[in-house]
């Protein structure tokens, strides 16, 4: 949908702890810190915090006109997280495809 609003929210992570939201149009579904990294190549990594009450971040967005429809994007959480073995915790991937 072209110029539609896209929210991606990150819910249960750890409070007021730094994140940053991994997105790419291929899936690498590499070894990263202990997890499985799915999105390829970020050129443009999204930074953020999760907040102080619940640990959730929220990314809004207008999808772009110019996308074709089928066209899939990858995305990912990476969190600071000072209990993972290597100290980054990863979401669950997503996938999305326009129609």
């Amino acid at each position: 949908m072209a110029q539609a609003p896209v929210t991606v929210t990150l819910s249960k992570a750890h409070k007021n702890t730094p994140v940053v939201l991994l997105i790419s149009s291929t899936a690498a579904m590499l070894p990263f810190k202990g997890g499985t990294l799915v999105p390829g190549p970020t050129r443009l990594p999204i930074p953020g915090k999760t907040d102080k009450k619940w640990g959730e971040w929220t990314v809004v967005a207008d999808w772009p006109a110019v996308v074709p429809p089928g066209f899939q994007l990858f995305l990912q959480c990476a969190i600071e997280d000072e209990f993972a073995p290597q100290g980054v915790a990863l979401s669950n991937a997503l996938v999305a495809t326009t129609s």
